[in-house]
């Protein structure tokens, strides 16, 4: 029966509104009830009616759907998806079912699907499904093995289902085809709560047989440490097929997943692993021409080859370096990262899909997987430099803006641009200049700052170990096709031999160019000799490297037979040591380089590869100078990032290519984003033209340089961060803001350390650009007024200049510069500059030492700024009395005056304009006044910006001397503000 009640209208002008709603809320509750009372009072027969059409009825309906369910259905479904060999399987469910063959191929084994009108960037042949009902069903059709428990961190694995482009032949030659291994062990490593590995590998093959190549921090296995992560390796128990997944324990994430319809073949010369994602957000796996952050959305394919390329393109499916490490992010909302490293030199190709899965191939080695679990992305890079060796510090200088040259004929043109770049007050730091490994080149430190050398190949002599091929170089500045040999710097007799004879020591530093071995005398044919070995590679290498070099290590037939004989013993398959080469020179440089001079190295590598960082850094040289070149420098800087190389830079405008804009827009822009990353170049011959060399163009280079001169002092800080504990110098925004997921998708801006956000504009014809600003306080580097506070948001920005943003709660350390960085450290006095944050607070640092003793230097000085919104400690860290040392001339004299404080979000007026500074004792916190800071010369305020500055002139070397190993002093400076009445 229905519930009847009466609504009384409330008068909105009466008083008594809330006595109405009461009367009307009574009403409705008498009503309500006396219509209860009637339906008790309802005769029998209508309650045995209702009962029996409420539950009876119901339950025979319900009976019947489940009749029709569980019988009608399956008949009807089997119907429609009975199996089929024919059904066609999405873009993401396509795993290659020949990669051996060449894309165009119209053969396709029994157990795949051939799809002829797949499009070009879609698999053709794939494994297929018989069926579409579940997908675990399927697997039986993949490639996988089965698993047998030894104990807790031990399996044997044997084959279940061979791949079907491989013969399962065990006397087959490996010349036609991958020998497929039977038998595999796998072994579960815990090195710390956040590190952990696992090892695939043939039974018969001794675990250290690849990774003695690798000088890497390995920690060992410790059983009771209690990881983040659970590592389990089991059979599935409907197909009898071994799973390898990693779950991390505080939120049940899947980090590592080999999962369902995922092929895992192990051949000797081809291996093959897929992993399904927890999501589309990855970064890493290069050095590759992909997004900075991966795109799932269409297959995608590219190799981890170090290659050369004389004009490099973003078509080219493999670059310089190789680095088979990946970060991803389980889960965004609260900044869960983890990593994945294939420890593997072979060439590696990776591939992606939208399912999301990734698949990494590669040509030999073992299966070496390491695992970081963060939880933070900082935690995982970290990790991963704790274990591959943590970034080179970089001397003082290198940090400068460099100039190159390398044509043979350019020495005059260069000559000029230095002199113009000199009478329009730009400074510069370093010449970088060609040189043949035996040739002396001008080295006059008169003529320039600082030397470096751009080593570009070796020379003829027969008693190298070479790797023979033709290559440019010069002679007589003229340019010419010469024989070029690699010297086997795996050995360390040849490795020797090339540092003490070819490594001119008079540089302050070496750019290691053309570093990778490549012949380019042989066309587009493969190296017979290397087919030879491995005919079936004939498609699959070719579609690897398409400059298709040699890869065949040849010895010198002039070369001492001794020399031969220790190198058969010590070089082992060129393929596990190609992508190595690059690494290998890099230390060979650095080593000889110490040796020779007994100070710190600066270099330089085109050719990278895991821990090459340890050694210097990478520059990418031969680049085009166009706009999509400018976009792949910004993402090429982040990616070596997170590879542990936070030294890297691109030449500014490119080094060939297109003809620049007239008006200078590309170089502009580069000339901004170049004087923010941490390696500065730029080649002479691209500036002179009239047509670009503008008073314009002169002026934005002018200033971007001043502004990078200035926070050279904050850089050198980062860089000391980054070999002390492995952060990052230049970074993504969600290294900083890891639970703002909007920062997983921007790849135009970065930041600078904790304390600077970079949004350069890389686009052409742009006056404005859309900024992200994370959740917080953010103010104008160049004036110091908020522009944004708080939430998070998008802000639209003009490009006059390039985008530079304090972080509110963050300070830095700026020096205006002189026509030297030498000058400069040495006559010109510090800025401390600093925003707060909502809690009114900020924190920064200084690190200071000579700028190229060796690393870690013996004498250094640290110096620590906290400030509160009426106060300012500093607190002064000495390592061997730093500050008597320069006073008694034992190493350079530098500037040590904190000339003044400017601080960003101040809201209130100083009261009276007096500033008391105080000297703390360290012991018992005493404090002592040495002065008082007084007068609107020495405080001023400006009331528009928000903007106080207090000129300090404060020595933070005038601290007592001390005998301590390390001595800490502080200072103390106090003032106050005028008081509001609210």
């Amino acid at each position: 029966m229905e519930s009847k009640y009466v609504d009384i209208p409330l008068n909105n002008n009466d008083n008594d509104d809330e006595e109405n709603t009461s009367t009307t809320i009574q009403r409705r509750i008498h009503q309500q009830n006396s219509t209860a009372d009637k339906q008790n009072n309802n005769d029998l027969h209508v309650m045995v009616r209702k009962i029996f059409c409420n539950h009876f009825v119901p339950f025979v309906g319900l009976f019947a759907l489940c009749a029709f369910i569980g019988i009608g259905t399956p008949m009807i479904w089997n119907q429609i998806w009975k199996p089929n060999s024919n059904v066609t399987i999405e873009t993401d469910l396509r795993y290659d079912c020949s990669p051996l063959k060449p894309k165009k191929s119209e053969k396709c084994s029994e157990i795949c699907k051939l799809d002829q009108l797949a499009k070009y960037d879609e698999i053709r042949c794939y494994y297929r499904m018989e069926t579409s009902e579940d997908i675990d069903d399927d697997s039986i059709l993949m490639p996988r093995y089965s698993i047998e428990q030894i104990n807790d961190f031990n399996y044997l694995l044997s084959l279940k289902t061979p791949p079907p482009f491989i013969h399962d032949q065990k006397n087959d030659d490996l010349s036609k085809d991958p020998i497929i291994h039977r038998k595999l062990s796998l072994s579960i490593r815990y090195h710390n709560p956040n590190h952990s590995s696992v090892l695939i590998k043939p039974i018969h093959e001794d675990e250290t047989l690849w990774s003695k190549n690798f000088d890497f921090n390995y920690q060992p296995h410790n059983s009771s440490i209690d990881s983040e992560a659970e590592i389990t390796v089991e059979n599935d128990l409907k197909n009898n097929y071994f799973q390898l997944k990693i779950r991390r324990k505080s939120t049940d994430a899947k980090l590592f997943d080999m999962g369902s319809h995922t092929p895992f073949i192990y051949a000797n010369g081809y291996i093959e692993i897929t992993t399904l994602l927890v999501n589309d957000i990855m970064y890493g796996l290069g050095q590759s021409n992909q997004p900075f952050r991966h795109n799932f959305s269409i297959p995608r394919k590219w190799n981890l080859l170090n290659q050369y390329h004389d004009n490099l393109t973003m078509n080219a499916t493999s670059l310089f370096g190789s680095h088979p490490f990946y970060l991803g992010i389980d889960n965004p909302k609260q900044g869960n990262a983890y990593g994945v490293l294939l420890l593997n030199s072979f060439p590696i190709q990776a591939i992606i899909n939208a399912r999301p899965s990734l698949t990494l191939r590669t040509m030999g080695g073992h299966v070496e997987l390491h695992f970081f679990y963060g939880p933070r992305p900082i935690d995982v890079i970290r990790q991963l430099q704790n274990f591959i060796h943590k970034p080179a510090m970089p001397p003082y200088w290198s940090l400068g803006f460099h100039m190159c040259h390398t044509k043979c004929s350019d020495q005059n043109q260069f000559n000029q641009f230095a002199s113009q770049l000199h009478n329009a007050k730009i400074h510069w730091i370093s010449a970088t200049i060609p040189h043949l490994l035996t040739t002396d080149g001008d080295l006059s430190q008169d003529q320039w700052n600082k030397n470096v050398l751009m080593m570009k190949k070796s020379d003829t002599d027969t008693k190298r170990i070479p790797y023979s091929g033709l290559m440019t170089g010069c002679s007589n500045n003229v340019a010419q096709n010469q024989k070029a040999y690699f010297p086997d710097l795996f050995n360390r007799k040849s490795r020797n031999l090339y540092s003490e004879n070819e490594l001119n020591s008079n540089a302050d530093g070496f750019i290691l160019d053309w570093n990778t071995p490549v012949n380019l005398a042989n066309g587009n044919h493969s190296c017979l000799s290397m087919l030879n070995h491995y005919k079936w590679n004939y498609y699959y290498f070719a579609s690897l490297n398409n400059k298709n070099p040699c890869l065949d290590l040849l010895l010198s037939e002039s070369s001492s037979s001794s020399l031969i004989n220790d190198n058969k013993q010590t070089i082992g398959p060129y393929l596990a040591l190609h992508n190595m080469y690059g690494l290998k020179h890099s230390q060979a440089v650095y080593e000889k380089f110490i040796k020779n001079q007994r100070k710190r190295p600066f270099i330089m590598s085109l050719a990278t590869f895991l821990g090459s960082g340890r050694y210097g850094g990478h520059i990418a040289t031969p680049i085009n100078g166009t706009w999509e070149m400018l976009q792949f420098s910004m993402k090429q800087m982040l990616d070596f990032s997170l590879f542990g190389i936070p030294m890297s830079g691109f030449p500014v405008g490119g080094y060939k290519g297109e003809k620049r804009e007239k008006n200078g827009n590309l170089m502009r822009q580069w000339y901004q984003l170049a004087s923010m990353q941490p390696f500065m170049i730029a080649y002479s011959g691209y500036l002179q033209s009239e047509t670009q060399y503008t008073e314009s163009l002169e002026n934005t280079i002018r200033s971007a340089i001043k502004t990078r001169y200035r926070i050279l002092p904050y850089l050198y800080t980062l860089f000391y961060r980054a070999s002390t504990d492995g952060d990052l110098v230049a970074q993504p925004l969600f290294i900083q803001f890891p639970t703002d997921i909007l920062t997983y998708k921007i790849q135009n801006q970065y930041m600078l350390g904790s304390a600077l956000m970079i949004s350069p504009s890389l686009e052409q014809d742009r006056s404005s650009i859309m900024v992200h600003f994370p959740k917080g306080r953010w103010y104008d580097f160049y004036s110091g007024q908020i522009v944004w506070n708080n939430d998070d948001g998008v802000a639209e920005l003009s490009v006059v200049n390039i985008n530079i943003h304090l972080r509110g709660g963050h300070m830095v350390i700026i020096q205006e510069s002189s026509m030297t960085i030498e000058e400069t450290r040495e006559n010109n006095g510090f800025q401390l500059y600093g925003g707060f944050d909502r809690h009114r607070q900020a924190s920064g640092e200084l690190y200071l030492d000579s700028g190229d003793d060796l690393f870690p230097a013996k004498r250094y000085m640290q110096v620590f700024f906290q400030a509160e919104y009426t106060n300012l400690t500093i607190t002064i860290q000495q390592n061997e009395d730093f500050c008597r040392a320069m006073k008694n001339q034992l190493q350079k004299k530098l500037n040590t005056i904190l000339e003044t404080v400017k601080l960003c979000g101040v809201i209130e007026k100083p009261n009276p304009y007096l500033v008391d500074v105080y000297e703390i004792n360290p012991s018992n916190d005493q404090m002592k006044k040495l002065r008082t800071i007084s007068g609107t010369k020495s405080i001023q305020f400006d009331a528009k910006l928000g903007v106080l500055v207090i000129k300090t002139d404060l020595d933070l070397c005038n601290v007592p001397y001390s005998d301590r190993h390390v001595s800490i002093n502080k200072f103390f400076l106090n003032w106050n503000y005028t008081k509001y009445e609210i």
